[in-house]
């Protein structure tokens, strides 16, 4: 598991040709997994502030398994540019903005920078991961996918907002 900014501010650059591999191994009770950017499972609700960023051709963050939440309870940015990837295909689910009062924003910007979210993308909704279903409302989700950059999601729940940006037309797959 990678946590960034659980519950203080953290930043994790992967960059130049970088790889990270993440699987659910060692989460504490209750976190589910995976990669976490902002704030805890923990009550109260922390303020933590996580921000990955994935940038440049042939950088990725691989996740095994588990989850990417992106602002589980409070602030988390993932940030994919110039060619960088997050590859979730072998995830259960993508959160972002998970938790009432969250913040959760995404933007994949560049030619060949892609988020593969895995089979189940929810913006702005609070989820049972372990079924991966939807339980509610959750914080504000922002997703920014433009100028070349690529997303892609088997299901895409959304209860908050995704900007689209032109003149370059971003795929969503």
């Amino acid at each position: 598991m990678l946590q960034v900014g659980r519950v203080g501010t953290g930043t994790v650059n992967v960059s130049n040709g970088g790889n990270v591999t993440v699987n659910s191994g060692g989460s504490p009770p209750g976190l589910d997994g995976g990669l976490l950017l902002g704030g805890s499972g923990s009550n109260p609700a922390t303020t933590g502030n996580g921000t990955l960023n994935v940038t440049g051709t042939g950088s990725t963050v691989t996740l095994s398994d588990g989850f990417t939440q992106v602002g589980r309870q409070s602030t988390g940015h993932l940030n994919i540019t110039n060619g960088g990837v997050e590859d979730g295909s072998a995830q259960t689910a993508a959160v972002v903005a998970r938790k009432a009062g969250s913040t959760g924003t995404v933007t994949v910007s560049g030619v060949g920078s892609t988020w593969l979210a895995g089979a189940d993308l929810f913006v702005g909704t609070d989820v049972s991961l372990g079924s991966a279903t939807p339980t509610g409302p959750g914080g504000t989700g922002l997703i920014s996918v433009g100028n070349g950059g690529t997303l892609t999601a088997t299901n895409v729940y959304i209860l908050s907002l995704i900007h689209i940006s032109e003149p370059t037309r971003p795929r969503l797959i």
